[in-house]
């Protein structure tokens, strides 16, 4: 019943989405495309989508009568987690396989219970605790005999193995403990007796609490809810923005705790002290959870012990949603007084997921700290909080960062946050750092970036210039970079880069390419290009880029290069990508048939070959 729930959970996220099994027959091959972007930088993008895209996937071979499917997603994922793929992927394949898991998978899910990473850990107790076939259960208690991480094996069985008891007559505590209908003074007299209790009792007693105060936030919201339909100037800011709402709620609850009610919610705090602080597993959880609920600033200690010592994803959403005033302000504090990578990374989540107007400040301000064990996480945790009112720290947090793929990162984080205006990163620039931020100006582009990188050209900055134009992201500057690329004066490497820049500018889609052009103007460029370039490479460069270019002219340009040994399998490619899009194929039928025949025939590459036979098959007749 557990995993069913948690099917149907997942199954909302998914609600008007077609099957995807249905509309892909290649599985393997849209696995392999979307398993790289699963770790991708652009965490509320393209990571996002690709984690969401296969867990469609993998919902829709669980379904009943689908073994065949089942067997082969898992397959798929166990192969990935047996390989060098990304925590962060693994993580990902590890919470899905919960769901999809069946015996076959358990050996390999278990491998992970003892991994270095918490997160990977974690996922591995969860998928094994949601897994309903014995071999499950006789790993999880294997596991807990060694003793490593024994807390949260034993967590894991319990949640697996725990039944619903009867939940007897409302009337009666703990029961009544949400109505009220019921005394204070009852609900104090059976609290009273918590050290008398057994585990189920107290279990029941916190679960109770924890519907009498979520009831209670409940009416605090309606409450806001009504003060902003009548105008209630109290509460009138709380329709600015949610953090607003949060603590309207919290002041509303302050006034509550003072009331007559206050003697409850003090006991109920050390209920659910005592219960997280013991050895009782279901009680533990359920103090947690009353926790969430009821927890304050000067709780934070406990709660950050139990973060990196019990259910690290249990603990991340109730910190997440916890609602108390300073208690944001008191996890700004602990992340600045954090050393170790991880845990800060773990705080820094949790920040960024509260959503609290100040989080991104706060987390910039770590990652602005010289002994950062871990910068550029921290800058990417921020992104998601941040706005182009960020962009100064995150240029101090850049010049921190040697160069190398992590600086370029980050250079790609002011350009999305910066949307086309470079002033803020201008407004940092002296003496001192030019040189370092003229390529991340570049990358932002602009009106101001191309007033300063242009008058660095003509200075002593001349190669940082032309990393700049380098960066551009869109076609303003093909014209300098082709100019560049025809400079004999210059070095092979500038000349090499920024004719690699112009041809990937020169093909740009038509919304991103920031100039009034054609399809066969972009196609002349190509050609352009392919016939200018020194080497190999960008003569390559430019047949696969022109695949963007989506017209019949490109598809007969890519089928003059099928008899060069050199340059045929950028044809094959860029065909195979023409072919990708189905109006074309429907406007140009012929055409197609003919080019993706002599792929099949005649190309090396199995995946381009398969793709070009599954492309052949949709052609109309």
């Amino acid at each position: 019943m557990k995993r069913m729930m948690a099917l149907l959970a997942a199954v909302v996220l998914c609600w008007n989405v077609v099957p995807v099994m249905a509309q892909d027959a290649d599985v393997a091959a849209k696995f392999a495309e979307l398993l790289p972007q699963m770790s991708s930088d652009d965490v509320g993008g393209a990571q996002q989508t690709s984690q969401k895209d296969w867990m469609r996937i993998v919902l829709d071979a669980t379904a009943p009568g689908k073994d065949v499917d089942r067997e082969k997603v898992n397959a798929l994922m166990i192969g990935a987690l047996q390989g060098d793929a990304p925590v962060i992927t693994k993580a990902w394949l590890l919470h899905l396989l919960q769901w999809s898991g069946t015996a076959k998978e358990v050996p390999e899910i278990a491998k992970f219970l003892g991994n270095d990473e918490v997160r990977l850990r974690d996922a591995a107790a969860r998928a094994l605790s949601n897994n309903p076939c014995e071999e499950a259960y006789q790993t999880l208690e294997a596991a807990q005999k060694v003793g490593t991480d024994a807390e949260r094996i034993a967590a894991a069985i319990k949640d697996r193995t725990k039944e619903v008891a009867d939940p007897g007559d409302e009337s009666e505590m703990p029961q009544a403990l949400p109505y009220v209908s019921v005394s204070v003074e009852k609900k104090l007299e059976w609290l009273g007796k918590w050290n008398e209790m057994d585990s189920v009792a107290k279990t029941r007693t916190l679960a109770g609490l924890k519907v009498l105060f979520v009831n209670q936030k409940v009416f605090r919201q309606m409450r806001i809810a009504n003060a902003e339909k009548t105008g209630n100037q109290d509460v009138q800011r709380v329709r600015a923005e949610p953090q607003n709402r949060a603590a309207g709620e919290s002041r509303m609850a302050r006034r509550e705790m003072a009331g007559p009610a206050a003697p409850v919610m003090a006991m109920a705090k050390e209920c659910a002290l005592a219960a997280v602080k013991s050895d009782d597993c279901e009680a533990k959880k359920a103090g947690v959870l009353l926790l969430g609920e009821i927890a304050n600033a000067g709780d934070l200690p406990v709660l950050t012990e139990l973060l990196f010592s019990y259910d690290r994803g249990l603990m991340i959403g109730v910190m997440k949603n916890l609602v108390s005033d300073g208690f944001d302000q008191a996890l700004f504090q602990a992340m600045l007084n954090e050393s170790d990578a991880g845990r800060l990374e773990t705080l820094a989540d949790i920040c960024a997921g509260r959503f609290n107007v100040d989080a991104a400040q706060a987390i910039l301000a770590v990652a602005k700290k010289a002994d950062c064990p871990n910068r550029f996480r921290m800058l990417q945790i921020a992104e998601g909080v941040s706005t182009k009112a960020n962009v100064s720290d995150y240029v101090d947090a850049l010049l921190l960062i040697p160069a190398g793929g992590d600086r370029d990162r980050v250079e790609q984080m002011i350009a999305r946050l910066s949307s086309g205006d470079a002033e803020p990163v201008v407004a940092k620039l002296n003496d001192e750092n030019t040189a370092e931020l003229l390529p991340c100006i570049g990358r932002v582009g602009g009106e101001k970036a191309l007033e300063v990188v242009s008058r660095a050209f003509n200075s002593n900055m001349q190669r940082e210039a032309i990393r700049a134009y380098c960066n551009w992201p869109n076609a303003v500057v093909a014209d300098k970079l082709w100019e560049i690329s025809q400079t004999d004066a210059l070095d092979d490497a500038d000349q090499i880069a920024a004719m690699r820049a112009f041809i990937r500018v020169g093909s740009l889609p038509d919304e991103e390419i920031g100039i009034q052009t054609t399809a066969a103007a972009k196609l002349d460029s190509m050609k352009k290009a392919f016939e200018k370039a020194m080497r190999v490479d960008e003569k390559k460069l430019a047949i696969e880029r022109a695949a963007a270019i989506r017209d019949l002219a490109t598809l007969q340009w890519a089928l003059t290069f099928l008899g060069n040994d050199e340059l045929s399998a950028s044809g094959y490619k860029t065909i195979v990508e023409l072919g990708h899009h189905d109006f074309l194929r429907k406007a140009h039928k012929a055409e197609f048939r003919d080019a993706l025949q002599k792929v099949i025939d005649s190309c090396k590459d199995e995946g381009l070959v398969n793709r070009a036979k599954d492309y052949i098959g949709k052609i109309p007749q």
